[in-house]
């Protein structure tokens, strides 16, 4: 399991195995989670956006999943810290790879959100998800799939994939419950929703793909 060296000590609570249930277990593994309610009749909003991306699915999960580096192509994002850092307060999935639990804070204008996120499945180099536990009501899920080089995502026009490889389609999807605040100042949950797809999901998944790139390049 790839883990950024960076994992910061905290407290947390004491977690046994069978606490989570990971959907990424074996060859048929899930990559959708089980959002419910797409439409958002109970509440929440449902957001999704994909991405090629010139490079191979290994390079990309390392460098997604590496969750400190979030606001680096997440503008929105303030910051991520891991709070859990001992193997016997830590979570792991039934293949032993470590599910970690963080701290997300969010700024947009002059608001400030924050909350804590659990990792449900880390399967490299397939797929990431997550659930949060306190704070800011959300989870979501971002899969890695290689394609073929011809393919093509709602009209995106394909790139020349890096040495040779394959692209990467790359899909963010999150589930979220809109803070009071924000909706009001909105209204109507399909403009929320509208608004996130465009100015969070797509322009994080743009800035992964160039910062990687250029990364690469190096």
């Amino acid at each position: 399991m790839h883990m950024n060296d960076s994992i910061k000590s905290g407290v947390v609570r004491s977690v046994s195995r069978t606490d989570i249930m990971t959907k990424c277990e074996g060859e048929n593994s899930t990559y959708v989670d089980d959002f419910g309610d797409e439409d958002g009749k109970d509440g929440d909003i449902f957001v999704t956006s994909s991405i090629l991306l010139p490079f191979s699915s290994d390079v990309a999960y390392d460098a997604f999943s590496d969750l400190t580096r979030q606001p680096s192509w997440s503008s929105w994002l303030h910051s991520v810290e891991y709070i859990n850092s001992s193997e016997n307060q830590s979570t792991f999935d039934s293949k032993n790879n470590l599910l970690p639990e963080s701290k997300w804070t969010m700024k947009w204008k002059k608001l400030r959100f924050s909350w804590i996120a659990r990792s449900t499945c880390m399967e490299r180099p397939r797929r990431i998800s997550w659930e949060s536990t306190s704070g800011l009501k959300n989870k979501g899920s971002v899969s890695f799939v290689e394609t073929g080089i011809n393919d093509d995502i709602k009209g995106q026009h394909t790139i020349n994939a890096k040495d040779g490889a394959n692209h990467t389609k790359m899909t963010l999807s999150m589930k979220f419950e809109t803070p009071k605040l924000i909706a009001k100042m909105m209204k109507r949950s399909k403009r929320i929703a509208l608004f996130v797809e465009k100015n969070i999901l797509q322009a994080t998944l743009v800035n992964f793909r160039e910062i990687i790139l250029l990364e690469l390049k190096d």
